[in-house]
């Protein structure tokens, strides 16, 4: 392969990438890179290297270690720079002191707000946030003092040279909520006599959407972006694997506004809390869903349906974790519109799919049991809710003693200290699942991944040609397809659930099958004739037409398709059966 490799004129091996650019190891003079588009938001994810989730991440404090800023009022106290930090200084007077932030924060959305903070002439902080919502931080010994009710967690953890960096969480009810920080002497009131000294250090004030605080983002004129950017290419790690591929899927949009903040769903004979455990990202902003000791079935659910349209596939998913030490409760999943539904039994001690069925109208039913890593499991189940109507489905999630069968939750006695971690819960219009889209009160759509054609023209192709390319787990349809050569010649085209047929178009069709999973293929030209070779297998010999003697151009797909591309390489000439079968075999 090390020999083949040499001879290829362009190699995209996802390895390194910047901002919308994924760098190709061939062509070294740029040629070779593709540049993508996925739209203006941070829905989009990925899985990482340590096999964790990682979002788009954004700073919404301007200014965020400038507190001599006019973007940050401040009443009786002043500000001074000191090694990186700021020195606030109280006056002598009676009442509040305080820095407060001028921006918006966003409306009808979890919220985060954090800074690092260390005592002085008094010992505590105060932040406040959506309204008058006040959190109490000791930073002399690094305990939370008082916390409002409104509050959904607050945090203090002591980081370097006597800061604490303190956090609190918010489901804010409307935009332009103050966001501002206090010293004060006690534990209850933001109101003291000043003392004309440093009362408190602070630094690296940061807001942002999301259950918990994550490291620091600095900004000045304008919020800042971190993580899994807009148009950045997504080197994807899932399933464990060792190298990455690059992730393309299509536009989806997950319907549920919260898709990790669950206190306010409705729920049976279960109690929710937020933040009480190590999510898929490596934070510890999961849920719990523990039952209670009634006798009663027992479920979570959105407080509101959503609306959906008949005849039209969905896709649930959502991680769940097993509260551990404690007897194993299994999951029963319903989405439903009236009798009409598709529901999926799982079996949580031997993490299996233990029945999916439908009820009614509901159709095409599938469910699948994913591990992600540390005792975590994805659940997934697709399917159309009702081929005679649409309006309010109800997707529910229901405990059960034991694995059972059929469309009604179980009733049983529970002990108050079993259930599930939750987090990432997710509704999608489609038949597959996509990777993870974030929502913290309104619904997100993450764009689709597009990768813009490169010039081959100058790759020395002159009679003949190979492209190779691996991909790993995908989700083709009818009207898609994967890479484009010219205007007119097109590859892999059309897929029926995870059984491809590989057509190569040029006034021909030549299938063979795709197997699910990961697949290694050359189409070789030598001037003549086209060679098709699958996973180590020489597909058969076709005339070629005359448009395949040109390669101006090589495009991924533009109306994606969920594809995990592992490996796309051009030769500028028509490799030998044996060099072909080297380079497609996977050992």
């Amino acid at each position: 392969m090390s020999n083949l490799f040499d001879e290829s004129s362009l190699a995209m091996i996802p390895t390194a990438y910047k901002e919308d650019k994924l760098y190709s190891l061939r062509s070294t003079d740029g040629s070779g890179d593709f540049t993508f588009s996925r739209g203006s938001n941070l829905a989009a994810t990925r899985v990482d290297v340590n096999g964790l989730i990682e979002k788009g991440r954004e700073n919404l404090a301007t200014y965020s270690n400038d507190f001599s800023n006019g973007t940050w009022a401040k009443s009786n106290l002043s500000v001074a720079s000191s090694n990186g930090a700021w020195e606030v200084t109280d006056n002598t007077t009676s009442g509040s002191h305080y820095i407060f932030w001028g921006g918006t924060t966003p409306a009808s959305s979890v919220v985060t707000l954090s800074i690092e903070a260390k005592a002085g002439s008094v010992d505590y902080l105060v932040m406040r946030l959506g309204g008058f919502t006040y959190a109490f931080f000791n930073l002399s010994n690094g305990t939370l003092g008082s916390v409002n009710g409104a509050f959904i967690d607050a945090k203090i953890e002591a980081t370097s040279d006597g800061f604490y960096k303190c956090s609190a969480t918010i489901n804010t009810p409307s935009s332009g909520n103050a966001t501002a920080f206090y010293p004060t002497d006690n534990s209850s009131s933001v109101s003291y006599t000043g003392t004309g000294a440093v009362a408190i250090t602070i630094k690296d004030a940061q807001l942002e959407k999301g259950l918990v605080a994550s490291d620091v983002i600095s900004t000045t004129t304008t919020s800042v972006s971190a993580g899994i950017l807009e148009d950045m290419p997504r080197l994807d790690y899932s399933g464990g694997a060792s190298c990455p591929s690059l992730l393309l899927e299509p536009q989806r949009t997950n319907l549920l506004p919260h898709s990790e903040y669950f206190v306010g769903f409705t729920t049976t004979a279960t109690n929710v809390a937020s933040n009480t455990g190590i999510s898929p990202e490596g934070v510890q902003n999961a849920s719990s869903v523990i039952e209670t000791t009634a006798t009663s079935s027992r479920r979570i659910l959105p407080s509101s349906p959503f609306t959906g349209t008949a005849n039209t596939y969905y896709n649930l998913s959502v991680y769940v974790k097993k509260i551990s030490g404690q007897p194993t409760r299994h999951i029963y999943w319903l989405c439903q519109l009236g009798a009409d539904a598709i529901y999926a039994h799982f079996d949580m001690d031997n993490f299996t799919l233990h029945q999916k069925n439908t009820n009614g109208n509901g159709s095409n039913v599938e469910a699948d049991i994913i591990p992600v890593g540390n005792d975590w499991y994805r659940l997934t189940m697709s399917g159309i809710v009702s081929t005679a109507s649409g309006g309010d489905y109800y997707n529910q999630l229901y405990f059960e003693d034991t694995p059972r069968t059929g469309f009604n939750g179980q009733s049983y006695t529970g002990n108050g200290t079993s259930g599930f971690e939750l987090y990432g819960w997710q509704i999608e219009q489609g038949s597959y699942p996509t990777s993870y889209i974030p929502t913290y009160g309104t619904s997100q759509t993450r764009s689709g991944d597009n990768a813009n054609p490169i010039d081959v023209s100058s790759l020395g192709v002159t009679t003949g040609y190979t492209l190779f390319f691996e991909i790993g787990e995908n989700d083709l349809d009818s009207t898609t397809w994967l890479i484009q050569r010219n205007s007119g010649g097109t590859f892999l085209y059309q897929q029926y659930g995870h059984t491809a047929i590989l057509n190569i178009l040029s006034g021909f069709v030549y299938p063979f099958g795709l197997p699910s999973g990961r697949n290694k293929v050359a189409i070789v030209f030598d001037g003549t004739n086209i060679y098709p070779f699958l996973n180590g297998v020489k597909q058969g010999t076709y005339v070629a037409s005359d448009d395949w003697a040109s390669f101006g151009d090589l495009n991924l797909n533009n109306n994606p398709v969920k594809v995990n591309w592992k490996q796309l390489l051009v030769f500028p000439t028509a490799l030998t059966d044996s060099e072909c079968i080297a380079l497609t075999t996977i050992a």
